[in-house]
């Protein structure tokens, strides 16, 4: 391979085009949807641990999907604990004309 062909391929020719700005969302609308994926978190937290007494109850040996199953519930406990951090500092929606207002 030549070094002009390596060149041509790793060089981009997109124009720098910029990316479209992100909606915002109310403190409410982010709070709903912190909210729900908390509760997601919380499914997978218990599927986690369910699955891993059965793994555990099967094979007395840690096999790989064990040792996987336990990563995978240690980061979704460590994402739950930073979400509920965040929710707790979020501020609260005064607006109570707001469609996405959560009364906790």
């Amino acid at each position: 391979m030549s070094e002009k062909s390596f060149i041509s391929r790793s060089t981009s020719t997109r124009s720098g085009t910029p990316k479209p700005a992100e909606p915002t969302i109310s403190d409410c609308e982010r709070r709903r949807q912190d909210i729900e994926r908390l509760e997601r978190q919380n499914v997978l937290i218990d599927g986690y641990k369910k699955f891993l007494l059965q793994e555990r109850m099967n094979n007395r040996d840690q096999t790989p999907v064990y040792k996987n199953l336990e990563e995978n519930l240690q980061e979704t406990i460590e994402a739950k604990a930073k979400l509920v951090s965040e929710l707790r500092t979020m501020p609260p929606c005064l607006d109570v004309n707001c469609s996405d207002l959560i009364q906790l």
